[in-house]
């Protein structure tokens, strides 16, 4: 039987706390943007399913259930939106299909928790990796190779990337104008981090990191993006 385990910590690795352990796995914990907050998911468990849990930061244990998902073999990528009112997450439904889903957070009047899904990839399809714009009124997301963008209101999908090789990990610049990403190239065994517009307009190579000249071990997804926020 697995356990899961979230700690916090000083960012020197002082003064652990374990804030959860639990049987089962879960995905990456991730804080809420007033850092009060950690939302993360649990699944792997006997009783089977997934669930998304928001828990507070100060150690006392506090949790509180968002959603369910009967359906569901995992859940990982949990993003809260820049206004800390939703969380946009990637959940696999089969061991080759993964999709998009929104939960909103728990304690706002008039909202329900019910999560919605955004995306409805085809068999063998993993739509993952999603982040949100910073208005909030999009997602960036990984869909198979490519980069897309989909609208949280209206669901209409933008692909922003067509190429032959494995896309993945978008991230939105502060501005909400330019979108990061990474690109696999398996031909020249290479990884590369470019940038493109929010609407897939002037692509360009920011630089290319290739495999076994000491800056790359492994493969590209080893490499993680964040744009910094300037004041």
């Amino acid at each position: 039987m697995s356990y899961a385990q979230i700690y916090v910590m000083n960012a020197d690795g002082s003064d652990q706390t374990k804030l959860l352990e639990k049987s089962g796995m879960s995905s990456q914990p991730t804080w809420s943007p007033n850092s009060k907050d950690i939302a993360f998911a649990l699944f792997g468990a006997d009783d089977g399913g997934c669930s998304i849990y928001s828990m507070d930061a100060d150690g006392l244990g506090n949790r509180s259930t968002l959603a369910a998902l009967e359906e569901c073999l995992a859940i990982d990528s949990l993003a809260w939106s820049p206004d800390g009112r939703k969380i946009a997450l990637e959940v696999t439904g089969d061991y080759d299909t993964a999709d998009i889903w929104v939960v909103n957070v728990s304690g706002r009047t008039g909202e329900t928790n019910q999560p919605r899904q955004l995306t409805h990839a085809p068999h063998s399809w993993r739509n993952v990796n999603p982040t949100w714009s910073p208005d909030g009124t999009k997602i960036a997301f990984a869909g198979d190779r490519d980069i897309y963008t989909i609208d949280v209101n209206t669901l209409k999908e933008t692909r922003l990337t067509n190429s032959a090789d494995f896309e993945h990990d978008p991230t939105w610049s502060a501005d909400g104008e330019q979108i990061a990403f990474v690109r696999d190239n398996s031909a020249t065994s290479s990884s590369a981090i470019y940038v493109t517009r929010f609407d897939g307009s002037d692509l360009s190579l920011v630089r290319n990191f290739q495999l076994g000249d000491g800056e790359m071990e492994y493969d590209g997804r080893t490499i993680r993006l964040d744009w910094r926020s300037l004041p």
